[in-house]
């Protein structure tokens, strides 16, 4: 007799303790490391409740649970050699976490909001920090140029550093580049790699979604085009420095 798994699939054991996977993981039990253990579990989570496994399984279902981490943590368990199953499970607990938070920011009206937040500070950063005559130029630089976007993506942050729904203002501060922007390689327009990276490491801190940073982009440019036609050509050579 067959029964159906979590997903809706037939599975081969109505009953789990006659499933010879779990026999094999309750035999080797105390020989196999956690990280093992975890991704044995998580093989078999498509077909069995975690109150199945519990009942089979010499654990509780918390237990369990934190198997499951373990089994999803790096391939490489070296990484983690001298840390403490404490320290993982709160490390892989806090990525879940963060993930669930892009999540629910990816979405409705969440994204629109994002979106909108995102456009706002891209158009008061550029118009604070960059001569008029080079603000369509920027925009051309990060949107098409694949040597610039290449540059942008070395600048990707770790997911531990980016704070959506945080202080942006304070992102800000804190990544913007330490050198002289006088003493680092000019773009075509009299761009410099100054801004293009104190840009790509707020930027990408601030929003790691990337269809909404593009949608922020597209309407900053909109805007800022605007501006600059509303302006006169004096208005358009002034520097801010």
């Amino acid at each position: 007799m067959t029964r159906r798994s979590k997903k809706g699939t037939h599975r081969n054991y109505a009953d789990p303790a006659a499933d010879p996977r779990i026999q094999a993981i309750c035999d080797n039990w105390n020989a196999t490391d956690k990280y093992q253990k975890g991704k044995a579990i998580n093989l078999l989570r498509s077909d069995y409740t975690l109150k199945e496994l519990e009942s089979v399984l010499p654990c509780s279902e918390k237990r369990i649970r934190d198997y499951e981490i373990f089994g999803r943590t790096s391939a490489d368990p070296a990484k983690f050699a001298g840390t403490g199953a404490k320290k993982i499970l709160a490390w892989e607990r806090r990525r879940s976490q963060f993930r669930r938070q892009i999540k629910k920011l990816s979405r409705g009206r969440q994204a629109r909001k994002l979106t909108d937040k995102l456009t706002r500070t891209v158009t008061r950063w550029i118009t604070e920090t960059l001569n008029p005559w080079t603000w369509d130029v920027f925009f051309e630089e990060i949107l098409t140029i694949p040597a610039t976007q290449e540059l942008v993506r070395k600048h990707k942050p770790d997911w531990w550093r980016c704070d959506p729904e945080g202080d942006w203002d304070k992102i800000i501060r804190e990544t913007r580049p330490a050198r002289d922007p006088e003493e680092t390689s000019v773009h075509v327009g009299g761009l410099t790699d100054y801004y293009v990276d104190w840009f790509a490491c707020w930027y990408q801190r601030c929003v790691p979604i990337p269809r909404i940073e593009n949608v922020a982009l597209e309407r900053a440019r909109k805007i800022l085009r605007q501006k600059l036609r509303d302006m006169g050509p004096g208005e358009r050579w002034h520097s801010p420095y």
